[in-house]
């Protein structure tokens, strides 16, 4: 028996892990190389370009280990709304939608690539945030997969964005001879 209000309620879980999963990744994942990035142009400890560029290591750069494990946080709040919210109906603007995970979940995946991969070798940091590329990957293809049988109606018509049979109104003749 599934109890009234249910799809609400999921619906407010799902906004807040993605909103959650968002914020996290702009400002925990993103961060620190932005702050690596801006310590190494203030100080002029940038490597060259044939030592990576922004990505390279040198002897003094870069400052800190910025902790790619964290990719994992987000990757997880991603692939548990791409299972979450596969027996919701599509949402549209304002709110976000099942396209917007996917998109933010594919972004995230781009832009993991260098994040977790950055600065690999440099001393004292191991890229522990590689693997979460594919947890992205798989959250990415989750929501694409649900999206295709949505629009091919191979999902119930409770999962399915608004009324997909037109209905009449009752006391109404379905034509005029009737």
């Amino acid at each position: 028996m599934v109890k009234p209000g249910w799809q609400k309620r999921a619906l407010r879980v799902s906004d807040r892990v993605f909103f959650g999963s968002l914020v996290f990744f702009v400002i925990v994942c993103m961060g620190p190389a932005l702050v690596i990035a801006v310590l190494g142009l203030l100080t002029g400890l940038t490597p060259t370009e044939e030592q990576g560029g922004f990505f390279g290591w040198s002897a003094e750069y870069p400052a800190f280990n910025p902790q790619s494990w964290t990719l994992f946080i987000p990757a997880a709040g991603m692939l548990f709304l791409s299972i979450w919210t596969i027996p919701l109906p599509l949402r549209r603007f304002p709110k976000p939608g099942r396209a917007t995970f996917a998109w933010f979940a594919f972004v995230a995946f781009l832009f993991s690539i260098p994040l977790g991969t950055a600065y690999f070798g440099a001393p004292g940091i191991h890229n522990e945030g590689t693997l979460a590329l594919f947890v992205y990957l798989v959250a990415w293809l989750l929501f694409v997969v649900r999206d295709i049988l949505g629009w091919v109606h191979l999902v119930p018509l409770a999962w399915r964005d608004g009324p997909s049979v037109r209905t009449r109104r009752a006391g109404k003749p379905a034509s005029a001879d009737a």
